[in-house]
C-alpha cells in the first residue's frame, strides 16, 4: 500500500469513529432497553423480535403464571409505538411469549419543574423573584434512562417561558431554552436567567420531553410535560403595600342620582328612601298638608296624595319635603284639663310668697 494512500485510509477511518456517536439514533432501543408510555417510531429490532411476534405482560413479578395479563403483536420492530391505550398501567418488563424472554421495560415517564433563584439559593417556585435575581430550573424526572440508548447524552426537554403579555421565550440570557440533555435527576440548570430588566408580573413556567414525539402522544400533566408554574418578577415584595398611592375611592348613588365619592374607611351614606319612619305614640305625617283656613288655630287640613308644587311648577325634592314636615305641627291636638301647679310653675311660687306675706302679718298683729 501507498504510504500516502495509507494515512488518508487511517484520516477516513478516525473520521468515521467521530461521526458514528453523532448519528445515532434517540428511537434505537437496545436489548432490554426502557422505552416510556408515548414514544413512537422505536426500532426494537435489537431487543430479539420480529415482525409477528407477541410480547406479553404478567405484571410486575414476572412470568411466574402460565398465561400472560396482556399481550401485544409487533407489527413492524423497527417503527414500534408504545401507545398509551395499549400501555397505560400496564409498566414494567415486557417478555417474548411464548418463550419468556425479556424484551423491553415500559415506564411512564414523569416530569416536574422547579423555579430556582440561585442568587439566594431558595426554590422560588409559586413565590416572589425580586427583579435583578438570577434563576436556574431544578428538573425532577426518571427521563434520564434515555441515556442509556446508543449515542444519547440524556433527554431532551425544552422548558418553556410565558411571560406576563403572553410572549414565549426561546431563550434567556443568551441560554437555550430547547433540547436540554437532561442526565439526572434533580438535574440542575444553574443560573440561567438574569430577569434584570424583565417585565414585572407572573411567568408562566413549563418543561417537556419531546423524544419522539412522547410529548405529542402522553400530554398527562406530569408525565412527558410537566405541570405549569409560576414566580412573580417585581422590584418591591408584594407583601409590603405601596402607601404612596391613593386609596380607591367608592361612589354612591343617591335618590337624585347625584354621585358623592367617599374613601372605603369613610362612613358609608345611606340614601334617603321615600318612606317616613315615625314614633308609634305620634301621629304618622304624609307627604304634604295643604290648611283649609288661613287661621293659624286651624289644625285640621285636607290630604293630598300628590306632592306639592312650587312657583316654577317643579316638584319638590323628597328630602326637602321631610325636612318642612318635621318643623309643622302636628295634624290634630287634643285638649286635655289643666295641669296642676307644680314646685317649678310660675303660680305655684307666687302663692307660697303670699302666704309668707300673710303669716308674717298675723304674728305682727299678735305681738301688738
Amino acid at each position: 500500500m501507498i504510504p500516502g494512500n495509507r494515512n488518508a485510509f487511517i484520516l477516513v477511518f478516525l473520521l468515521i469513529l467521530v461521526i458514528m456517536p453523532a448519528m445515532a439514533d434517540i428511537s434505537t432501543i437496545p436489548d432490554q432497553g426502557t422505552v416510556f408510555i408515548g414514544e413512537e417510531g422505536l426500532d426494537i429490532s435489537a431487543c430479539g423480535v420480529s415482525q409477528g411476534d407477541t410480547i406479553g405482560w404478567w405484571g410486575n413479578g414476572g412470568p411466574y403464571t402460565s398465561e400472560p395479563s396482556d399481550t401485544v403483536t409487533i407489527s413492524d420492530p423497527a417503527s414500534f409505538y408504545i401507545a398509551p391505550v395499549l400501555f397505560a398501567e400496564k409498566t414494567g418488563p415486557w417478555y417474548s411469549y411464548p418463550d419468556k424472554k425479556l424484551v423491553i421495560y415500559v415506564k411512564e415517564p414523569q416530569l416536574a419543574v422547579r423555579i430556582m433563584d440561585t442568587t439566594s439559593d431558595f426554590d422560588a417556585t409559586g413565590k416572589w423573584v425580586p427583579t435583578g435575581q438570577t434563576i436556574g430550573f431544578r428538573l425532577e424526572n426518571n427521563l434520564y434512562d434515555l441515556k442509556n440508548r446508543p449515542g444519547v447524552t440524556g433527554a431532551p426537554v425544552d422548558i418553556s417561558i410565558v411571560s406576563p403579555d403572553g410572549l414565549e421565550y426561546s431563550s434567556v440570557s443568551g441560554n437555550r431554552l430547547d433540547a436540554i440533555p437532561v442526565d439526572g435527576s434533580p438535574y440542575e440548570t444553574g443560573g440561567i436567567w438574569n430577569t434584570y430588566g424583565e417585565e414585572a408580573g407572573y411567568y408562566s413556567v413549563q418543561a417537556k420531553c419531546t423524544a419522539n414525539h412522547m410529548d405529542e402522544n402522553n400530554q398527562k400533566a406530569g408525565a412527558a410535560q410537566s405541570e405549569t408554574v409560576r414566580v412573580q418578577i417585581q422590584s418591591v415584595n408584594p407583601l409590603i403595600k405601596d402607601f404612596s398611592k391613593p386609596e380607591e375611592t367608592v361612589k354612591i348613588s343617591g335618590d337624585n342620582e347625584k354621585l358623592t365619592e367617599r374613601t372605603p374607611t369613610q362612613q358609608s351614606v345611606t340614601p334617603v328612601e321615600d318612606s317616613v319612619t315615625t314614633n308609634p305614640t305620634q301621629p304618622v305625617p304624609e307627604k304634604t298638608v295643604n290648611n283649609t283656613d288661613n287661621s293659624p288655630n286651624n289644625t285640621t287640613g285636607t290630604i293630598s296624595s300628590s306632592p306639592p308644587v312650587n312657583q316654577d311648577n317643579k316638584t319638590t325634592n323628597t328630602s326637602t319635603e321631610l325636612a318642612s314636615l318635621e318643623k309643622t305641627e302636628p295634624i290634630t291636638q287634643t285638649q286635655g284639663p289643666a295641669p296642676a301647679p307644680t314646685a317649678t310653675s310660675p303660680g305655684f311660687s307666687f302663692l307660697l310668697a303670699f302666704c309668707g306675706i300673710t303669716m308674717a302679718c298675723l304674728i305682727f298683729l299678735w305681738k301688738t
